[in-house]
């Protein structure tokens, strides 16, 4: 079994993950902060890329056991995000890439 979506990386997203969360990190709200950190401008958090993977599984009705990722780079605020799942034995391993197919994350969901 393999499945996609797609997610755009919208202001009103950060900003209810970080209300979720706690996380206020100027880099996800102020381009001029983000590129002083070497970003081209503010960014999703990580963990928003990660909980939206585990979610599309959770969908599927499928329980979740353990969950790894790497970020490659970050996922700018207004860029639209192209999630992929390939099942695997014992679960499915993801990526998640911009539109021109560069590689934002990847990982592996393990299920039970």
């Amino acid at each position: 079994m393999s499945f996609d979506f797609t997610l755009t990386i919208t202001a009103g997203l950060v900003r209810r993950f970080a209300e979720a969360t706690g996380d206020w990190n100027p880099i996800h709200f102020d381009d001029n902060a983000a590129r002083r950190v070497g970003l081209s401008g503010r960014c999703a958090h990580g963990l928003l890329i990660l909980g939206y993977a585990a979610q599309r599984l959770a969908l599927e009705d499928l329980s979740i056991h353990r969950i790894t990722a790497q970020y490659t780079r970050a996922a700018g605020v207004g860029e639209t995000i192209h999630f992929r799942f390939n099942a695997q034995a014992g679960g499915f391993d993801w990526t998640a890439e911009s539109t021109t197919g560069e590689r934002v994350a990847s990982g592996r969901i393990v299920v039970q």
